[in-house]
């Protein structure tokens, strides 16, 4: 019972910190599972990791390392409350799970030159689909900020986003992308402040958006990435990077707290590139075309 009391002391600190109730019944889901799998034994640093490993057989890394974060957080938020002994505190024993490098997917220009030909008409899901996917691969906005995005947020080329913890931060948009937003808001009705509209005219929420592209992807056959926001997401940072923008200010762009995250679009952006050098400047095809001049200047 205590322990289950505890629990919910914690989740009332964060939704004292303003975290989303998404990111609440996340931490209330991991850690009920780890309370049950410890089922009234000891805290301490065997069971932690023994927790760990028996999710490892389940889940993929990165959901391993999550688990790992938020009991992390428990534990330390019991030791600020002064319910847990900084001794007794098993997590600082435990070292976090690695999780393995992985290049994230990005949108091939052909990829996004299919998507907008599906959308190149006049009529208000067109016009309201090329919008949206403009403004995902211009921002790199989450789907969620997306969908909460209101008339009201529009400031010429800036919109203002509500981010994770209720976290604001502005965004630009170019030219091409306002085109778009403009010519789409010509078909408006105005009576909701949402700006994204299904097209009953009610406002258009994140699944929508996310069925939305998926259905566009399977029509333009995409391949080698998923038609998501989240792809949107990954080929705008990598291109920001390419077109010479810095971490600094793609984390800010993204809305992420940390460098962490945005360091891996980095390492995407070298290995892409890298890829690309090589196929100019392969040793092994520069020596056989040196060869094969040799032999027909003979």
């Amino acid at each position: 019972m205590a322990r289950e009391h505890y629990l919910e002391g914690f989740l009332i600190a964060k939704r004292a910190e303003n975290r989303s109730p998404v990111t609440i019944e996340g931490y209330g889901r991991q850690l009920r599972r780890f309370l049950l799998f410890v089922d009234g034994g000891g805290f301490d640093a065997t069971t932690v990791r023994a927790f760990l490993l028996d999710r490892q057989r389940t889940v993929s890394p990165a959901s391993v390392h999550a688990d790992y974060r938020v009991i992390k957080a428990f534990f330390n938020w019991l030791e600020t409350e002064e319910l847990l002994p900084s001794s007794d505190n098993p997590i600082k024993k435990v070292k976090p799970p690695r999780v393995p490098a992985k290049l994230v997917q990005i949108f091939s220009p052909e990829h996004i030159a299919d998507l907008l030909e599906l959308c190149a008409g006049k009529s208000f899901l067109e016009l309201r689909n090329r919008a949206i996917i403009l403004v995902l691969l211009d921002t790199g906005l989450r789907v969620s900020e997306c969908a909460a995005v209101r008339l009201s947020d529009l400031n010429g080329d800036v919109i203002t986003v509500w981010g994770k913890g209720a976290k604001q931060r502005r965004v630009r948009i170019g030219a091409l992308t306002q085109k778009a937003v403009w010519r789409y808001l010509l078909l408006h009705d105005r009576i909701h402040d949402h700006l994204w509209l299904t097209e009953e005219r009610r406002p258009m929420h994140k699944r929508g958006i996310m069925i939305m592209l998926y259905r566009l992807g399977k029509r333009a056959g995409i391949e080698g990435a998923r038609c998501s926001a989240h792809t949107f997401r990954h080929t705008f940072a990598v291109q920001f990077l390419r077109g010479g923008g810095d971490l600094f200010n793609l984390r800010y762009l993204l809305g992420h707290e940390t460098l962490e995250m945005t360091r891996r679009y980095a390492a995407c952006l070298g290995a892409e590139d890298a890829a690309a050098a090589h196929a100019k400047s392969s040793p092994v095809d520069h020596l056989l075309r040196l060869r094969t001049r040799r032999e027909d200047g003979r």
